[in-house]
């Protein structure tokens, strides 16, 4: 069998992985709120906290509209709460949050007022 390079360029070229860095905000929101507003600081260590997690974006977990089947997606939480250097006490509250989950909108809704 002979083949041609015209036969391996009508290939469509293998699309690479996309891997997301997501977060819980709730969680970034306890450290801003016990030691004031640090998002500069945070902001400055994205690009390598992005690196080291092996990561091409970074969004809040709940940010998506859609989300493609072969996205991957990496929970980068501990590593952003880690940059801020936050303390014991605040990862201790941020501990308790990843084991509680979050409302609804339908349940939010229906609590009353």
């Amino acid at each position: 069998m002979l083949l041609t390079a015209r036969s391996q360029t009508n290939r469509k070229p293998k699309k690479a992985l996309l891997r997301i860095g997501v977060y819980d905000p709730r969680a970034i929101a306890a450290v801003f709120t016990h030691f004031g507003n640090r998002n500069k600081t945070l902001e400055a260590k994205l690009p390598e906290i992005a690196r080291q997690s092996g990561v091409d974006v970074i969004v809040s977990k709940w940010e998506f509209d859609y989300q493609s089947p072969a996205a991957e997606m990496v929970d980068i939480t501990d590593s952003l709460v880690a940059a801020l250097d936050p303390g014991q006490r605040v990862l201790g509250i941020v501990k308790e949050m990843k084991d509680t989950t979050s409302l609804s909108e339908e349940e939010i809704l229906a609590y009353p007022d």
